[in-house]
């Protein structure tokens, strides 16, 4: 189930499967989604708790395991992570807390919908990220309706242009 990587708090070596890897297959169904999206942001908390910034996440440093899923320390390659980072990121700036917020949203519609928030390359990705909000998390099916209205208002605060309202 995937190769050896490192977490980003402990510095040990994490064995499961990328959440690139399994986002390859396409959108979640939509339990395993939120269950991934609550483990993800559980996972995201423990390293702002450590007063510590991510500020490459991406579905590359995510492992997901029987555990739970690990943030791993980066390793993709920066195209790999151009779609996940922050307006402020694309303007130069800083990553902070509030970055790390709008990543851990591009992820949670990249897991809800199959598709990236922001699929655009080069000039064009960073003005998406910049001026333009993401296609609405629609429902495919009616069981998808727990989950997208829980997963739907935080993935549209997390994505939030303004870091100061993140």
């Amino acid at each position: 189930m995937g190769n050896s990587r490192i977490d980003f708090l402990g510095n040990k070596p994490v064995c499961g499967e990328l959440l690139s890897e399994k986002l390859a297959q396409g959108a979640l169904p939509p339990e395993e989604g939120l269950r991934h999206a609550i483990h993800i942001g559980e996972a995201l908390h423990r390293v702002h708790a450590r007063g510590l910034v991510h500020g490459a996440l991406s579905p590359y440093c995510i492992a997901l395991t029987d555990g739970g899923a690990f943030i791993l320390r980066p390793t993709a390659s920066p195209e790999d992570c151009a779609a996940y980072r922050a307006p402020e990121q694309v303007r130069g700036e800083a990553a902070d807390v509030r970055s790390d917020v709008f990543a851990y949203g591009a992820l949670l519609y990249e897991i809800a919908t199959g598709n990236r928030a922001f699929p655009g390359t080069g000039v064009e990705l960073n003005q998406e990220i910049l001026k333009q909000f993401p296609a609405p998390v629609t429902l495919q099916t009616p069981a998808q309706a727990p989950a997208f209205a829980v997963m739907g208002g935080v993935i549209s605060g997390c994505l939030e242009k303004d870091s100061a309202r993140r």
